[in-house]
């Protein structure tokens, strides 16, 4: 019975899990593992992974999160709401970070790799709809 159990749980509520989680959870996740995936093997062994490729996942994570955190309480994001956060995430990153941690540096590149994390973000949202 113990062993049904468990392949009955493991096989059932995961499937489900998995169908129910929503297009913010699963930009999320992807994110995420991206992230890990890259701090783990890639950042080492490839420049261009070494030097933007978080600055890409940055943006899509902080969304992603934001956009879960504002369902759960009934509200929506709009473009004008996910344009200011990478502005300001942009800004503050790249500006401030800068003046108060000696290894943090400014760099207009990855203000470009957030924006295109932006644009990402956008079309993968969009296509959940």
């Amino acid at each position: 019975v113990e062993n049904c159990w468990r392949n009955n749980f493991s096989c059932t509520n995961i499937s489900v899990l998995l169908k129910n989680i929503g297009g913010y959870e699963k930009i999320f996740t992807t994110s995420f593992f991206l992230y890990m995936l890259n701090e783990i093997v890639l950042k080492d062994r490839y420049r261009l992974f070494n030097n933007h490729f978080n600055d890409l996942l940055a943006i899509p994570l902080l969304l992603s999160y934001s956009g879960f955190l504002m369902k759960r309480k009934g509200k929506t994001m709009n473009a004008k709401f996910v344009i200011g956060l990478t502005i300001v995430s942009s800004f503050v990153w790249e500006y401030i970070t800068p003046y108060y941690f000696k290894k943090s540096t400014g760099d207009w590149l990855d203000v470009l790799a957030y924006f295109i994390g932006l644009l990402i973000f956008l079309v993968l949202e969009r296509s959940k709809k």
